[in-house]
């Protein structure tokens, strides 16, 4: 675990930085309203949301460099899925994989003010007896240091980790949900399921 955590605190130096630069001009599905303090309650969740278009219902797909920068994935057509700076980073609605030192991140932005609630699970897809596992961890914006949720999975681990969490969120404020390579990105698929609703 400790180990996990310095590779991804050192992939994290410059996450201000990288924040400025994936926050978000394109929105769809109404992901951006001039009331951040109206009522939203739809019910948000990554797999049935997935959608060729960044920023729709609120989902980004992303990739962060060595340097801790985030930049935006570019859509597949032919393979219906996000590609990163390199093949193995990618963005699917059933599977995620870094790439060679990338995190693969899937973010959502907040629509309105108040609080959310977060469930779902992320699961090795499949287990495998290579590679070292992933380190996967939530966090708001830039604030790096503050995990909404981490763990290490292990490579041979096949339970689906539960993921559940509260937290408070302004309109545009941005959840990220990094799956980060460990040591190396060898046998790293990993299935995230994600629900995001408002608490009211």
């Amino acid at each position: 675990m400790k180990k996990a955590i310095v590779k991804a605190a050192a992939l994290l130096a410059t996450a201000a930085t990288a924040f400025a630069l994936c926050a978000c001009g394109e929105t769809g599905g109404n992901a951006n309203d001039p009331d951040p303090n109206r009522r939203d309650e739809r019910v948000y969740n990554n797999v049935q949301d997935f959608s060729s278009l960044q920023g729709w219902n609120g989902w980004y797909y992303l990739y962060r460099d060595e340097m801790g920068e985030i930049y935006k994935m570019t859509f597949d057509l032919d393979g219906g899925r996000w590609n990163g700076r390199d093949f193995y980073c990618y963005n699917s609605p059933t599977e995620q994989h870094p790439g060679n030192n990338t995190e693969t991140i899937i973010g959502w932005k907040a629509t309105v003010n108040g609080k959310v609630q977060v469930t779902g699970s992320v699961t090795r897809n499949p287990a495998d007896w290579s590679g070292d596992g992933v380190f996967y961890y939530v966090t708001l914006n830039e604030e790096e240091a503050d995990y909404l949720f981490s763990t290490l999975i292990e490579p041979l681990e096949k339970t689906p980790y539960e993921m559940e969490f509260e937290t408070d969120v302004k309109a545009g404020d941005m959840l990220y949900f990094c799956i980060n390579l460990n040591a190396n990105n060898s046998f790293d698929s990993t299935q995230s399921n994600i629900t995001i609703q408002y608490k009211y």
